[in-house]
This record gives structure tokens, C-alpha cells and sequence, in this order.
């Protein structure tokens, strides 16, 4: 038996090794479905999302420190929205979140998308290449692509009435700055033509 496994994983490595891509695929694809079905159950959602949901969580409360969102609590601990329609896997509570630092709170987790850069690039100055370490490339990919994505609770911190109150008038006075700056640009620039025109 312990024969069969040896060379069963020297295939596997070899195999892994020769076609990385495919087997890069196979693997997300593979995994994307566990994470699908998952989501049926609270805890085998938990489980298969816990690498991903602890790094959304701590991207998060690092945003919050740096933002003076003066976090209190961290949780991977899961349990249902108060509407029992939804899993909630994890949550950050903040003291201090306002308009001034929701947008950075809860966009914090789309700075995974640059760690699972990171890991694409580095993961195998670390790790020797074999089918295990492939397997955890992937899981740590998809795990942290996924997570990068603000859920629906994120973006209802961002898009609150006080929200959007403040940010709107900001937006317009740097969309009318702009404005007036490009104008002037374009005014200056005739008044230059009209003068060699008119010498």
C-alpha cells in the first residue's frame, strides 16, 4: 500500500510539474465548486472559507487602525444575518466608522487581490514545487481572490445617506475644478491663437 502511494505521488508530482497550467485550472475550478456547494451548510461554509474570511476580516481591522475606525472586535466566529437569509462568516466592530473612513474600511479587502499577487509571484521561492504545495497555491489563490471582494454588508457602510450627503458636494467641486481648469487651458490657448491671427 505504501508502495502504490509513493509512486502514485511521484506521478502526481511529475505529471503536476509538466503541465502546471492544467493543472492550476483543474484545481481552481475544482475548488470554486467546493466553495460553491459549501454555502449550503454554516460550517462546512465556515471551514472551506476560513483562510479567505480571516484575511477579509484582518484586511478590514487594519484599514480601521490606520483610518481611526478605532476597531474593537474581530470575528471568524459564523452565524446567520438577523434576517437568517445570509451566512455571516466573520465582522470587524468599529467605534469610530464614519464617512470619512467608510470607503476605506470597506473597500480594505480588495488589497487581497495584491497578496494573492504576491503569492502567484513568490509562493515557490518558499515551497519545492510537488502536488501538495501546487494544491495549497491554489486553495491560497482562490481563497484570497474571492475574499477580496467587499460583501453586500461592506458596501451598505459605504453607500449610507450620510455617506454620499458629504461625498457628493466633494465630487462636485473636484469635478468643477477640473472643469474650470480645462476650460481655462482651452480659453488660454485661443486667446495665444487669436493674438497670431490678429499680428
Amino acid at each position: 500500500m505504501i508502495t502504490y502511494y509513493k509512486e502514485f505521488m511521484h506521478f502526481a508530482n511529475q505529471f503536476t510539474s509538466n503541465n502546471l497550467l492544467f493543472v492550476v485550472i483543474i484545481f481552481t475550478a475544482i475548488f470554486s465548486k467546493i466553495q460553491e456547494i459549501s454555502k449550503r451548510s454554516m460550517f462546512t461554509a465556515w471551514i472551506v472559507f476560513f483562510i479567505g474570511t480571516f484575511f477579509h476580516e484582518v484586511a478590514h481591522f487594519i484599514l480601521s487602525l490606520i483610518t481611526n475606525g478605532k476597531p474593537t472586535w474581530l470575528s471568524i466566529i459564523p452565524h446567520k444575518s438577523e434576517d437568517g437569509t445570509q451566512y455571516i462568516l466573520g465582522h470587524v466592530n468599529n467605534k469610530n466608522l464614519n464617512w470619512k473612513n467608510a470607503a476605506f474600511i470597506g473597500l480594505a479587502p480588495l488589497l487581497l487581490i495584491i497578496l494573492a499577487y504576491m503569492v502567484y509571484l513568490y509562493f515557490f521561492n518558499f515551497f519545492t514545487p510537488s502536488f501538495n504545495t501546487y494544491l495549497l497555491y491554489v486553495i491560497l489563490i482562490v481563497s484570497l481572490t474571492t475574499s477580496s471582494i467587499p460583501s453586500s454588508v461592506d458596501l451598505g457602510h459605504i453607500f449610507n445617506k450620510k455617506f454620499l450627503i458629504n461625498i457628493i458636494p466633494l465630487v462636485l467641486l473636484i469635478a468643477l475644478i477640473y472643469f474650470l481648469q480645462k476650460y481655462s487651458a482651452i480659453e488660454i490657448q485661443f486667446i495665444h491663437s487669436l493674438k497670431k491671427v490678429l499680428s
